[in-house]
């Protein structure tokens, strides 16, 4: 940074890191005396600073006012009609927590609807109401929406139609019931897992409580608070409080677009004013009532109830995993833990992912992706899902891996057949809706748009192909994805959902033989299924592209911004094996590390640098090192040649004992804190387990694997996987950016 900016910076932390702004939190296994003497050893030559600053008052300007924002860069335009009032400084108190409980359900209510609204509108991609204090300054109401730059006026008069809808009729029973009982819902989920809070948690709570100026009380208080202020919200109260949230003060209209909107001042208001004329419609519909999914056939059996081979079985009886089969070959892993109090995970892998991914339909893996949540099931569309299972602790959401398709959930004990209700119906009977579709056609072209103004754009759509050179990793085209339909997702997803392998994985506060129940008369209960893994030796044969080596390439992208990023890859084998992956994770460590200080602290040309290690189990040859460092155009080509010397020194002499040892205790702790959440065995474990049972091993020796790793053991993976020989060197930059003219003393030269 210039001299002018360096200095402002130190003035700013000298003015604003100082003892009257600090407020420190400790939590955890803590002696109190001995930490105030810590506490005063550490933080007690730190000085006040300047008198922190005196009370803004709320100044009142026009009653109207519009603004406007033209950035060429960006995706789409954004739309906020906002409503002004006075920073409500009234302190904290049981009037005040009931209005804020109040607040929270009128607008989940008025987000649902505006939510279905968006979804049934092919011109808006978004529409969004929140309420919010601005810098103890002012109260803001806020009605936002997201579409094209030409539908601006379009999404102007949804907005103002959808909120005095709600505040002229309100919501129906059925809405006003749903929206309080998820509100309890979740505050519920709070107070059973109280007991399980980490200390970082309790942390986060004390400091958000001393800076929003709130009391600080229990979960079951805050439950109770709710229950008070939520037992006689009616529907009259809820219009009366949209009401003065969003028609009281003053008005303002504000647009950001990536077009100039003509004669702005006076056509927005315009707009605005005649939708105010327009008559809005009683919108209170009643819905389903019931969810449709809750019989799948007979109940299945369990036939197996440990692994074939005895030395799964016995490390599955070591982790406490139960692995059991049904009758129709689904398979069923569970782990209960006492980790955190009532939550549940679950994951549902079917089929084979991308290792089955059509040859000849590029983007049918995004267009699916995007489709397949948003797309419902056949007898409920989305919004209608969330209104029945409202109050109901489930979820699922749908992803594409290497070699499956997945679907993901947390649930508690109380929903827990529910869940599997629910995942079971995405499983089996998804609905690709026509909105989902609409929403996606819609979709694109914005992000594509976004993705060309970014170097990271770049990163995705020009260099991750070509190191992966297999249709599987292409990034396809705008054109592509567009082209691609629900007739090919249906089809590409037909034999994993009917009959493809099918592994259920439980981890959480759960009794074992609920959730055998749960999945027998769901996922236990339908046609037999493939009984094991499918193996494509062929398909997995691809490769990190090693024609790259010694090259240097440049890439651009179409943004104004001066931002680049100058990348280094090697090429990465051995995916397969969880030892050499283990190594080569510990290396990447030590190489960040190394790029940090040099390129970060000693040189100053750049912030984060780091090295990514993305090995593949599934594609063994087809991993890769990655060094990453986001600089300026002037010094990509010089931060490149740094980043592939030191990873030629790791290579040549290895990693130093201080180095080992900085990251080796951090990573150890890391270790052994994660396996004492859910997500480590629910991500890392039991999904999959059954027919990969090296996770089972993998997870057994984890822990002495890496205390007894050496640095030497570091030096072999260096000297394969780090020669410059192997390195490709590139770089993204500005597509306007042009280098400096050289001093015409260095040309004589």
């Amino acid at each position: 940074v210039g001299l002018g900016v360096g200095l402002l910076f130190v003035k700013y932390i000298k003015d604003f890191y100082t003892a009257n702004r600090m407020t420190l939190v400790v939590t955890g296994d803590i002696k109190p005396d001995e930490l105030k003497a810590e506490i005063a050893k550490r933080f007690g030559d730190l000085t006040n600073g300047p008198a922190t600053d005196a009370e803004i008052v709320y100044t009142p300007g026009p009653a109207r006012l519009t603004a406007t924002n033209v950035d060429t860069e960006l995706s789409k335009a954004s739309v906020s009609l906002m409503w002004l009032t006075p920073y409500d400084a009234r302190p904290d108190s049981l009037a005040v927590q009931t209005n804020i409980f109040r607040q929270r359900c009128a607008l989940a209510m008025l987000n649902q609807r505006l939510a279905q609204a968006a979804l049934d509108d092919d011109k808006i991609l978004a529409l969004d109401a929140s309420y919010y204090s601005f810098f103890e300054y002012c109260d803001m109401g806020d009605l936002s929406g997201e579409g094209e730059a030409a539908d601006i006026p379009h999404i102007i008069q949804t907005l103002d139609q959808s909120i005095r809808q709600a505040i002229t009729y309100g919501f129906n029973d059925q809405n006003i019931a749903a929206a309080k009982a998820t509100m309890l819902q979740r505050l519920e989920k709070i107070v059973e897992a109280d007991p399980t809070r980490k200390s970082k948690q309790l942390s986060d709570q004390y400091a958000q409580a001393v800076t929003s100026k709130y009391v600080l009380v229990s979960a079951a208080d805050d439950l109770a608070m709710a229950k008070t202020a939520l037992a006689d919200f009616t529907n009259d109260d809820v219009k009366a409080l949209l009401k003065s949230l969003f028609t009281t003060g003053e008005f303002r209209l504000f647009v950001s677009s990536n077009k100039p909107v003509e004669n702005a001042e006076t056509a927005l208001l315009a707009a605005f004013d005649a939708s105010t004329k327009v008559a809005v419609k009683d919108p209170r519909a009643q819905g389903a009532t019931a969810f449709a999914y809750t019989k799948f056939g007979t109940a299945g059996k369990v036939v197996a109830t440990a692994p074939a081979d005895a030395a799964s079985a016995k490390l599955a009886k070591e982790l406490d995993i139960s692995m059991l089969k049904f009758e129709n070959n689904t398979r069923l892993n569970v782990k209960t833990t006492d980790f955190e109090k009532g939550r549940i995970g679950v994951t549902v892998r079917f089929g084979d992912g991308l290792l089955s991914l059509p040859v000849g339909k590029p983007g049918l893996q995004l267009f699916t992706r995007m489709v397949y949540d948003v797309g419902g099931l056949a007898k409920h569309k989305v919004m209608e899902l969330r209104q029945l299972l409202a109050g109901k602790s489930v979820s699922s959401g749908f992803s594409t891996g290497e070699d499956c398709f997945t679907l993901s959930g947390s649930t508690d004990a109380k929903n827990l057949l529910t869940q599997m209700q629910l995942m079971c119906a995405y499983l089996t009977d998804p609905g690709f809706h026509d909105e989902a579709v609409k929403k996606l056609q819609m979709a694109v072209p914005m992000i594509y748009a976004q993705m060309a103004t970014r170097p990271e754009g770049a990163l995705q759509t020009q260099l991750m192909p070509l190191i992966r050179n297999d249709y599987r990793f292409a990034f396809p085209t705008q054109k592509d994805v567009l082209a691609r339909t629900v007739a090919e997702a249906r089809a590409w997803l037909n034999h994993a959902q009917s009959k493809g392998y099918l592994e259920i994985s439980v981890v959480g506060d759960v009794d074992k033989q609920a959730v055998i129940d749960a999945v027998a008369s769901t996922f236990g209960a339908l046609p037999t299924r493939q009984a094991a893994k499918t193996i494509h030796p062929a398909q997995k044969s691809v490769k990190t592209n090693t024609t790259l080596a010694k090259l240097t390439r440049g890439f651009t992208y179409n943004g104004s911004q001066p931002k680049s990023l100058a990348l280094v890859m090697w090429p990465l084998g051995e995916g397969d094996d969880v030892h050499q992956t283990r190594l080569q994770s510990m290396l990447s460590r030590i190489f960040s590390d190394r790029i940090r200080k040099k390129v970060r602290e000693e040189l100053g040309l750049a912030y984060s640098p780091y090295v990514m290690c993305s090995p593949s189990s599934v594609f063994p040859s087809a991993g890769f090192y990655l060094g990453y460092v986001g600089t300026s155009p002037e010094t990509a080509d010089q931060v490149t040649a740094i980043v592939q010397q030191i990873g030629q020194d790791l290579a040549d002499k290895g990693v130093t004992d201080d180095e080992f040892k900085q990251v080796q205790l951090p990573a150890l702790e890391s270790i052994k804190t994660r396996r004492k959440t859910n997500e480590y065995w629910l991500e890392s474990v039991l999904p999959g387990c059954a027919s990969e049972t090296w996770r089972l091993a993998a997870s057994a020796d984890m822990v002495d694997y890496y205390t007894n790793m050496t640095k030497e053991m570091l030096l072999p993976v260096a000297k394969k996987y780090l020669q410059s020989g192997s390195a490709f060197r590139c770089w993204i930059l500005p597509a306007n950016y042009k280098p400096a003219a050289e001093p015409a003393e260095k040309k004589a030269a």
